[in-house]
């Protein structure tokens, strides 16, 4: 798991190899394994690795996860830092 983004870069940059050589294509489509990985796994990564896809430099499925009440309580807060800064 540590290395799937690593791993999904090569295959990628392999993908794209093989639209311009044919005998890499061929060596591809004639793996069934290949075939299958490419269709149900390095699709699903390049969707959540998709940076133009996230918001706020992270992927948008973490934004669906509901706030925690100590992160409501530090968000909802008024703070007046003059006086925060006094009490330095």
């Amino acid at each position: 798991a540590g290395n799937i983004g690593h791993i999904t870069r090569i295959v990628n940059k392999l993908v794209h190899l093989a639209h311009n050589r044919n005998l890499i294509l061929t060596c591809l489509q004639e793996n069934s394994e290949w075939n299958e990985w490419q269709a149900l796994v390095l699709q699903e990564r390049n969707v959540v690795e998709n940076v133009h896809r996230w918001a706020c430099g992270r992927p948008t499925a973490l934004q669906d996860r509901m706030r925690d009440s100590d992160d409501d309580d530090l968000h909802d807060r008024d703070y007046d830092v003059a006086a925060l800064a006094n009490n330095l």
